[in-house]
């Protein structure tokens, strides 16, 4: 179950991400 943690962190991160971009803040 770590891998589906990791998983998470990281798609969490990603999305992020993409949230921080489409407001054109990152």
């Amino acid at each position: 179950m770590e891998l589906s943690d990791g998983m998470s962190l990281i798609a969490g991160g990603f999305v992020l991400n993409e949230a921080a971009r489409m407001k054109g803040v990152y």
